[in-house]
């Protein structure tokens, strides 16, 4: 309440309206005046039994400055008045006191907050202690029981999620796999058009046959292998005329075409990449290297550059015409498996050991 003049009639207002008065009790408490008359108060508007006493500090007897200063009660409360203000003249019995203070390991001390808020509640509501307590435990038990289910149902939510992005992936598998199919037949229709090898474009065929399949057989999220498209690389390779022999040096993991065709990609577990121009079987630009393994080397649509992903956790981006790099290598915390274009040239995407 505001602390002003009319905070007598303020505290009037209030205790009449009041259905119970809560006394805090403690010596502080029992030692105020203005605590006394407001207990005097409630019991001359005949609620006297509707005090309730809440011990915070000291002990449950009448406190009395000089001869017991550590007594919690006011005397008001164990001299009650009736509602015209005289004495009652029957025996008042210790007050009713919850103690909000926590227990002591032994038993001793007070009720805790708890069991304190449950008897003061049990008075307020005239019932029985043991019914409310009773109520309590088993308002907790419905609380666990509630928690115990959602904690499953947050377990079963994630679980869900786990076998949507299962299925998730087995359909990103099927729908590429379907891709590769479809990229097989359109090989075998350039390879022998009308069923005539005379007319066929083997070196065309081999190349849309090797869009079709893994980019490296190390990646996770790489294009599943499917049969139509091993049928169809050997069956472009197999009609093939031997031209040349390209001799890159150490073994060769990655190979892939221009989108014109005219030159070749190359890339090396020796740690560098090449590119050839088809016509001639001359090497085009710079030798590109890294530090480690090159485990995929990729045009961009337009022809115009190179992305390189190598063992030793870089991917670079190249110069096709000089072989020069382009900008700084681009880092990943483990082995790059897998590093090609977006259809604009504006993107790259990679797949790394380190799951990302």
């Amino acid at each position: 309440m505001e602390a002003n003049k009319d905070l007598g009639a303020r505290i009037q207002q209030a205790l009449e309206d009041a259905y119970a008065l809560i006394v805090l009790c403690s010596p502080r408490a029992a030692a105020s005046h203005w605590v006394n008359e407001e207990i005097r108060s409630f019991q001359r508007l005949g609620r006297g039994d509707r005090i309730i006493a809440v011990l915070i500090d000291g002990t449950p007897s009448e406190f009395e400055a000089t001869t017991n200063p550590l007594g919690a009660f006011p005397p008001a409360l164990l001299h009650p008045i009736d509602a015209s203000g005289a004495p009652k003249v029957e025996a008042t019995p210790e007050p009713f006191a919850p103690d909000l203070r926590e227990p002591n390991a032994d038993g001793s001390g007070g009720d805790g907050f708890q069991y304190a808020k449950l008897k003061v509640a049990a008075s307020l509501l005239d019932i029985a202690l043991t019914e409310l307590t009773q109520r309590h435990v088993e308002q907790e038990r419905r609380d666990r029981r509630v928690a115990r289910a959602l904690a499953v149902a947050g377990f079963s939510l994630a679980a869900l999620v786990g076998l949507a992005g299962y299925f998730a992936f087995l359909q990103r598998d099927e729908a590429l796999s379907t891709e590769s199919k479809f990229l097989a037949r359109q090989a075998e229709e350039v390879v022998a058009p009308l069923g005539d090898f005379e007319v066929g474009d083997p070196a065309r065929a081999l190349q849309l046959a090797l869009e079709g399949a893994p980019t490296t057989r190390r990646a996770l999220f790489s294009r599943p292998l499917v049969p139509e498209i091993e049928s169809a690389i050997r069956e472009a390779g197999s009609r093939l005329t031997l031209r040349r022999t390209l001799v890159h040096g150490g073994a060769i993991s990655r190979a892939g075409f221009s989108a014109d065709g005219k030159f070749l990609v190359t890339a090396s577990e020796a740690g560098t990449a090449r590119i050839w121009e088809l016509a001639t079987g001359k090497e085009i630009g710079a030798l590109m290297r890294h530090g480690g393994s090159v485990w995929s080397a990729s045009f961009s649509r337009d022809g115009t550059r190179v992305v390189t992903a190598s063992d030793d956790r870089t991917v670079r981006l190249w110069d096709a015409r000089s072989g020069a790099p382009i900008g700084p290598p681009m880092v990943h915390y483990e082995t790059v498996w897998s590093a090609v274009f977006s259809p604009d040239g504006t993107l790259i995407l990679t797949a790394s050991r380190d799951s990302s």
